[in-house]
């Protein structure tokens, strides 16, 4: 039979057989289940400027120091992540700042096993 393609695309690519995307490959029939979760962004950064800012208010720089704080803040992105359930332990395989393409190799993933059992 055919090895089905599921996925294919940047650099990630998914068939009945195998999941691989640069540098890792998983073979399906090891993979029991597909779960997707979320890596928030660490804010200690962004958290520690807008104090500074603060404390130096009475300048003018503090104002900048916010501002700064603020912006870091916000451009901060969470990255999101397929994790794998193997026979020994959960994977964390798979991240990628763009939710729908993690659930669109998420749902190949489970086509590919589903057509593998």
């Amino acid at each position: 039979m055919a090895d089905s393609l599921f996925y294919d695309k940047g650099g990630v690519r998914i068939t009945r057989t195998i999941f691989e995307f640069p540098g890792t490959q998983y073979q399906i029939r090891n993979i029991n289940a597909v779960r997707q979760g979320e890596k928030k962004p660490d804010r200690t950064g962004p958290i520690i400027c807008i104090v500074i800012g603060v404390l130096t208010l009475a300048a003018v720089i503090g104002i900048l120091v916010i501002a700064l704080g603020i912006w870091w803040w916000n451009s901060q992105k969470p990255t999101y992540i397929i994790f794998l359930n193997t026979s020994s332990k959960d994977i964390g395989s798979y991240e990628s700042p763009n939710l729908q393409e993690i659930k669109e190799i998420q749902s190949a993933l489970n086509a590919a096993m589903a057509q593998l059992a």
